[in-house]
């Protein structure tokens, strides 16, 4: 997954080896705007969620709430940081997680099971859609980014969420193992 920040604001482009897949979020985290996009071949679908509609997603990924408030400050990648447990409601499971606070995007897990945790992710596990993924950060590159890196590309379609959930499902499917 490739992040890029600016102006309190975020794109997470997820690398698959099928360079005919993507994935992306794209939010806009003061004014709390969150577009979903998955490109699966030719078809490309997207989606657009608000604070007030951030629940539909929400509601179909686990909670994750701090397992204790010990909180361990650590250097990770060079950047001043905090590692901790943290617990999913979905299984009782404990995940260590490290954020840093040297990342300045306010609101930045505001659309996530995160959402209470302020700081910018560096290394957790999540679970969506019956599929457990690890994320660590492995560099982190101060770059000029251009304005337009929020753009979405022009030939996705929208869905409203429950659909867009629905077809986005169906692709998670099919990385699943029984």
């Amino acid at each position: 997954m490739i992040t890029t920040f600016k102006d309190h604001c975020y794109k997470n482009e997820f690398v698959f080896a099928n360079e005919n897949s993507k994935l992306e979020v794209i939010s806009l985290c003061e004014s709390k705007n969150t577009t979903l996009a998955f490109g699966y071949g030719k078809s490309k679908k997207y989606t657009q969620l608000d604070s007030s509609t951030i629940y539909n997603l929400l509601a179909e990924l686990p909670n994750y709430n701090k397992y204790d408030e010990k909180i361990d400050t650590i250097t990770f990648l060079k950047q001043p940081s905090f590692s901790y447990k943290i617990q999913s409601d979905l299984n009782d499971s404990v995940y260590d997680i490290i954020t840093t606070n040297a990342i300045s995007i306010n609101n930045v897990n505001w659309s996530t099971p995160f959402n209470k945790i302020d700081e910018v992710l560096l290394q957790y596990d999540i679970i969506q859609y019956g599929i457990e993924m690890n994320f660590k950060a492995t560099k982190i590159n101060s770059r000029e980014v251009e304005d337009d890196f929020l753009d979405l590309e022009k030939d996705y379609n929208y869905l409203d969420i429950q659909q867009y959930l629905k077809e986005l499902k169906v692709i998670f499917s099919m990385f699943k193992c029984s």
